[in-house]
């Protein structure tokens, strides 16, 4: 059976979104735990500005969401899926 348009189009969204380094990096940055933009900026190595430009993108694909608390906005993952997703494709490409 073949998804319909729609669950194919959200697909490729997902997808698409994943296979940015710099997203996967802010992905895996936030498995356990959420954070604000300076802690993902440390961990990734990439400026205020790119992550919070990538941060945005992933914002509006719906795999993360961001919470303010006082002056800081704090990042997670979305779902459990979007880290099912991840531990999945991580692990079959650890098989290679």
């Amino acid at each position: 059976m073949i998804p319909n348009q729609k669950d194919l189009k959200n697909m490729l969204t997902i997808l698409k979104m994943l296979q940015d380094e710099t997203r996967l990096k802010i992905v895996f940055s936030l498995m356990n735990n959420k954070k604000c933009v300076s802690e993902i900026v440390e961990l990734v190595g990439k400026t205020q500005s790119a992550i919070s430009h990538q941060l945005k993108d992933m914002k509006d694909s719906r795999l993360i969401n961001s919470q303010r608390q006082g002056n800081k906005i704090y990042y997670s993952i979305a779902d459990e899926h979007v880290k099912k997703v991840v531990k999945l494709c991580l692990a079959h490409a650890q098989e290679f």
